[in-house]
């Protein structure tokens, strides 16, 4: 039984307005860094941080799904799903949930035989160019950008603006045992594999935790992460917003919080389009080259 299976980056590096990923492969991933957006006053104008933000009640019917993460490596997919659930739930009132025989045939595009886990940038780059079948439904997203998960304001005003934030965990045996809060304290133990799970609320003593920090949702439930811990690059080496098209944005763009999602859409399409949105040239770092 694998209930991880993210595949850990080989390298990562944010420069120039991009944050990049190097594979196990061998392949490299760039995506938008939207401190860029944040720091040029675009994002920052747009919101008001709230003291709390809680995307999880209205779709815990989608969140307790264990989408076959409690058998498989699938973590990268059944963060999708789960993420998908939230948007929908919460723009719509009722949470989409896909199957489990739908979650297996996402995750055998990578994994034909095998239980080897995915990389998050190449799923979303699939989810982005192709999309999911979710509940008998292609489901595309506009695109993802990383977020600097040491930066507070940055991470809230993400989980307000686009919903959620995929996390990729070097998760340590202590979180792996948790089913409550997972804080530098239980994470002081060894590093077990590489997991994906979706933030997709913050705030103090929210939804029954007694700490402070980012709740997520991974194997049927949820869990706390302490700001402590969330803010370091300890245990979190990847967080992508997942600009969610017509699932959070509806055809007027505007989603639940009321964020007008097209100049950022604009930017994400130049890049899928392979063009340079304005926030600088998205070089590989040369030391990747030595």
């Amino acid at each position: 039984m694998n209930m991880l299976g993210r595949q850990i980056p080989l390298r990562t590096a944010r420069v120039g307005g991009y944050f990049f990923v190097m594979n196990q492969d061998g392949t490299i991933n760039a995506s938008l860094d939207l401190s860029a957006y944040w720091e040029g006053g675009q994002t920052k104008a747009a919101v008001e941080l709230p003291g709390s933000v809680d995307w999880v009640t209205k779709a815990m019917d989608s969140i307790k799904r264990a989408y076959k993460n409690n058998e498989y490596g699938c973590c990268v997919i059944s963060s999708l799903f789960h993420i998908v659930g939230t948007w929908t739930g919460n723009d719509v009132g009722v949470a989409l949930q896909g199957s489990d025989a739908e979650v297996m045939a996402a995750y055998r595009i990578w994994n034909p035989r095998g239980d080897n886990g995915c990389s998050i940038a190449t799923v979303n780059n699939y989810w982005r160019d192709h999309g999911i079948t979710i509940n008998g439904q292609i489901h595309k997203i506009d695109g993802y950008v990383s977020v600097d998960n040491t930066n507070k304001d940055l991470v809230k005003a993400a989980l307000a603006l686009f919903g959620n934030i995929k996390l990729g965990i070097d998760l340590p045996q202590g979180w792996y045992d948790s089913k409550g809060e997972w804080n530098p304290s239980n994470g002081s133990t060894r590093i077990i594999g590489g997991h994906d799970v979706p933030a997709l609320a913050y705030g103090d003593k929210i939804l029954g935790f007694t700490g402070d920090g980012v709740v997520i949702s991974t194997w049927a439930g949820i869990r706390l992460i302490t700001w402590d811990a969330f803010l370091s690059t300890k245990w979190i080496s990847e967080a992508y917003a997942v600009l969610g098209s017509a699932d959070w944005a509806g055809v007027d763009d505007t989603a639940p919080n009321g964020f007008n999602t097209a100049v950022l859409k604009s930017d994400l399409q130049l890049l899928a389009n392979g063009q340079i949105p304005s926030v600088g040239p998205p070089s590989v770092p040369l030391d990747w080259l030595i």
